[in-house]
Formats: structure tokens, C-alpha cells, sequence
């Protein structure tokens, strides 16, 4: 069984992505601060005991374990970067690099 982390999860495409994972009896972690989506999209995964959902700011450092990682969470819509453009930078710089070095230490 693998496992597998989506970060930005809450977004209508993670959502399918992990219902897939899942359908295939794979273990589905989940990483989101929730700040511009809702819980709407994955409310159907949380009675599965494969899925887990975590709520995270991807700026910080991110310490878990997954086979496969997959990061949905970078900001592009000029309205969401004009919002707060040094969060919504630093969501995709910084959230990236974290990323990339969870996959490096897995």
C-alpha cells in the first residue's frame, strides 16, 4: 500500500486525485491552510480511515512521510496575488522548496 501527500488539497482537482488514491486502497494525506478554499470538495474522504487531513501552512517546514507527493498549492490568479502578494509569493516559493525537501528526506 502506498502513500500519498496532496498538498492544497481541498481544491476541486486534489479532491478527485484523491479519490482515485483511495480507490485504490492507498493511504491519502492531505496538507492545506484552508485560507481560499472550503472543506466542501474532500467532505466525502473524511469518513475514510486511508485519509487524513491536515491543516498546514506550506511556509513552514513540513515533516511527513509519503511515497508520492503531489503540491497543488501555488497561487496564480492575479485577484488572489493583488489580496496579499508577499503571502501568496512566499505560499509558492517557500512552499515549494519545503516540498521539494520532504521529497528529498523521503
Amino acid at each position: 500500500m502506498k502513500s500519498a501527500l496532496m498538498i492544497g488539497e481541498a481544491s476541486f482537482l486534489v479532491s478527485h486525485l484523491a479519490g482515485c488514491f483511495l480507490s485504490q486502497e492507498n493511504n491519502v494525506k492531505t496538507l492545506d491552510d484552508l485560507s481560499s478554499v472550503s472543506y466542501t470538495n474532500i467532505l466525502e474522504f473524511l469518513p475514510n480511515s486511508r485519509f487524513e487531513l491536515g491543516k498546514q501552512d506550506v511556509r513552514k517546514p513540513l515533516n511527513v512521510f509519503a511515497d508520492d507527493i503531489s503540491n497543488f498549492d501555488c497561487l496564480g490568479s492575479p485577484i488572489q496575488i493583488q489580496s496579499d502578494p508577499v503571502k501568496k509569493i512566499e505560499t509558492n516559493v517557500l512552499g515549494m522548496s519545503n516540498v521539494l525537501q520532504i521529497a528529498v528526506e523521503n
